[in-house]
């Protein structure tokens, strides 16, 4: 499915620009926030949509049928958030349960932070609180140097969810955002807010 929104911080000087997202279940909503990798890696459509919640599942700009990118900005997870909050305004979901995993954590945090009394709670796995990231950094190169390294079974879900021509492109730019992130370690994620 896809959503119009006015603009997004993650594409600037496009407008509008269509979300692409899943939309499965019934009930109270919970809104899934993928990490740096999409949301292939996550449960299927099929077992989330045997419980009794609504299951809303955005791909946030750069990733699976949303626009594609070149590069991820600065504060990335910030402009994440933004355009998270367009996408539940032009649905009219109030009051979801956001469940965020890697980057999708932060982006809930930062979600509630801004706005805690719009949310019913929030879910957090990986929630990234230390930026310096000292033993992920090959990682993160690996990301940007040689993606394909990552294995067949790997790379053929980047590629079936992102495109075979782009997957590369965007896992390049989140290990490259993510190297700027740890070369950062006084800067916060939360505006030292969770403290």
């Amino acid at each position: 499915m896809k959503v119009a929104i006015d603009e997004s911080p993650l594409l600037p000087g496009k407008r509008p620009i269509e979300l692409s997202y899943r939309d499965v279940g019934r009930g109270a909503p919970i809104v899934l926030l993928h990490g740096g990798w999409g949301y292939a890696f996550y449960p299927h459509d099929d077992a989330i949509a045997k419980l009794e919640r609504r299951f809303v599942i955005p791909d946030r700009t750069g990733y699976g049928g949303s626009p594609h990118v070149t590069e991820l900005p600065p504060k990335f997870h910030l402009a994440a958030a933004i355009e998270t909050e367009k996408l539940l305004n032009a649905l009219a979901i109030e009051r979801p349960v956001l469940w965020g995993h890697s980057d999708g954590a932060i982006i809930a945090t930062i979600l509630a932070l801004r706005d805690p009394d719009r949310y019913e709670g929030i879910i957090v796995e990986a929630i990234h609180l230390d930026r310096a990231k000292p033993r992920s950094r090959d990682f993160f190169q690996q990301m940007v140097n040689d993606p394909d390294s990552f294995g067949e079974r790997v790379t053929r879900k980047l590629a079936e969810e992102h495109g075979e021509d782009y997957w590369r492109t965007i896992i390049r730019a989140g290990g490259q955002a993510w190297g700027d992130i740890a070369a950062t370690p006084d800067e916060a994620f939360y505006e030292h807010r969770l403290e």
